[in-house]
């Protein structure tokens, strides 16, 4: 087997690692900085008898993408010889010496105080973008194990909003909660960015290239590793959609197909906007799947039946201000069983999608409190919900008008400007 070698980048972040307290690596997607988290815990597992947590926001996504995957690959790359024992009732592996690295989720209250049971000489925070700071807070406690190695506290993420406690601790050099400056901050925390072009042998062919055919601000957070600006006026943050995609599901009970029309389908025409949400049994909104587009009235409405049948939804939501009779009509062309709503634009853009936006910003989850949560492959969706600004962008924002068609009928109710066609 090939001996591993450290790239360039990779030296340079365990010096980083080694020569600070709280440590994190942060950039781009597939950079490697994971891959290289979890080698520096077994170093330093092997060099003491101790203990190292791994813990992330979800457990099933610990899970999956560490335990399952990118923990094995290193071992097998970077200790090809080194025997470990992973227990899968508790989640942690043993090595010969009797040191231990466990793995958990903040997401399940019993493995949590499992967990915190433990004193640790390093913990590895994942994907800490995903994790608020009072959870964080928590969790570096256990770093008090008297195991001989210095404790060392890391992590990584993809750079979220510039408003988000890694930045302001990492890079601005402030207290998340205070905004008052950390004490002896140069010695005491370490940062360096990690990018996909710095770990280029280890990814697939055309990778980076995908990448760059990511929307804008999809681009800069996981390609180049940038921390984002909110934009100014815009009614929805990345914070926000990033929140969005980290709620927990319930069952769905119920599902429409949202529409908002176009009449024309030459270059200039607006997109379609068409896609599918739901509710779940605790009444939360679910934003499942965007098919937006430029689409002749034909297309559109076959887009919407297929959409229709393939989640078995209940009924199509469309805006009827551009000919409600033909949109109606458009669709019973292709399938005339299908039930149809006609709403009426009788708001603006604006005060149409603001009372949406009040489900976004629900932080806690719980029995009183209802929230929206998104499906993956979203990305154009959510680049469209984060830059456009009411009265001021140009562009048509034909995702946010189906979105806040079919979440004001899910969650909002308001009937009273909703026309019923059931065909015989």
């Amino acid at each position: 087997m090939t001996q591993f070698t450290r790239t360039p980048k990779q030296i340079e972040a365990t010096k980083v690692f080694t020569g600070h307290f709280y440590t994190m690596f942060f950039g781009g997607s597939r950079s490697g900085k994971t891959f290289l988290a979890m080698r520096l815990l077994v170093m330093r597992a092997i060099k003491f008898k101790s203990r190292h947590l791994a813990v992330r926001l979800r457990f099933n996504h610990i899970k999956q993408s560490v335990i399952l995957d990118t923990f094995p690959k290193m071992m097998e790359i970077c200790f090809p010889d080194l025997p470990y024992t992973l227990n899968k009732s508790d989640w942690y592996v043993t090595f010969s010496n009797g040191s231990e690295i466990w793995f958990g989720g903040l997401d399940d209250k019993d493995r949590v105080e499992k967990i915190l049971g433990n004193e640790y000489s390093t913990i590895f925070l994942n994907e800490t973008s995903q994790m608020e700071y009072d959870a964080v807070t928590t969790v570096v406690t256990r770093l008090a194990e008297n195991s001989g190695l210095k404790p060392r506290m890391l992590f990584d993420c993809n750079p979220a909003g510039k408003k988000h406690w890694t930045y302001q601790q990492f890079i601005l050099g402030v207290s998340p909660e205070t905004k008052e400056p950390l004490h002896d901050f140069d010695n005491l925390y370490g940062s360096i960015m990690m990018n996909p072009t710095d770990n280029l042998d280890n990814l697939p062919p055309h990778y980076v290239e995908t990448l760059k055919g990511l929307p804008l601000r999809k681009r800069q957070r996981f390609l180049d590793g940038q921390f984002l600006n909110d934009v100014e006026g815009a009614l929805w943050t990345d914070d926000m959609c990033e929140r969005a995609k980290l709620r927990k599901r319930g069952d769905i009970v119920k599902t429409i197909v949202s529409v908002d029309p176009s009449v024309s389908s030459n270059q200039n025409s607006d997109e379609c906007g068409v896609g599918v949400c739901g509710l779940d049994h605790r009444k939360n909104g679910w934003v499942m799947e965007d098919k937006t587009a430029v689409m002749s009235p034909e297309r559109w409405a076959q887009t919407a039946v297929n959409l229709y049948h393939k989640h078995d939804c209940d009924y199509i939501v469309a805006e009827k201000n551009q000919g409600g009779d033909l949109v109606r009509l458009a669709i019973h062309t292709v399938d005339p069983t299908i039930k149809v709503k006609l709403v009426h634009a009788s708001k603006s853009k604006f005060a149409r999608a603001e009372p949406i936006t009040v489900f976004y910003e629900e932080r806690e989850e719980s029995k009183d409190k209802r929230y929206i949560g998104h499906y993956d492959n979203l990305d154009e969706l959510e680049e469209e919900m984060c830059s456009w600004i009411p009265d001021k962008s140009k562009e048509s924002p034909n995702r946010i008008d189906w979105l806040t068609w079919g979440m004001t009928d899910l969650m909002l109710q308001q009937t009273q400007e909703i026309r019923i066609y059931i065909p015989d």
